[in-house]
């Protein structure tokens, strides 16, 4: 465990995040090798999402396997990966991160 110097609180070094892939299509256990922040950092500089899609396991840090889909446990970190409009990533607080490259579905570019 590490402190995070800002808050004082005990963040794993080692964060893993349940990761639902297209809605159920895969569900992955991301042991991403960082702390959250570094998580966090590392997640809101992506300007796509679209190199992950698919396989993540080839294209993002740390370690994926392909698990079971199951319900997240409380202060898991959780995330949702498919395209630019709808990735997100779930902090163990329930914030939603979204990424650099994040578009909203809706607009159309009008």
């Amino acid at each position: 465990m590490s402190t995070n110097i800002n808050s004082g609180v005990n963040m794993p070094s080692n964060v893993s995040v349940l990761l639902d892939e297209e809605y159920g299509y895969r569900t992955w256990l991301w042991e991403t090798g960082m702390t959250g922040e570094q998580l966090l950092d590392w997640w809101m500089r992506q300007t796509t999402m679209n190199d992950h899609f698919f396989d993540p396991s080839r294209s993002m840090p740390g370690k994926l396997k392909e698990v079971t889909p199951r319900e997240p446990q409380k202060g898991e970190w959780t995330g949702h990966i498919h395209m630019d409009d709808d990735s997100f990533l779930t902090s163990p607080d329930g914030r939603n991160h979204t990424h650099a490259g994040h578009t909203c579905w809706a607009d159309d570019g009008q």
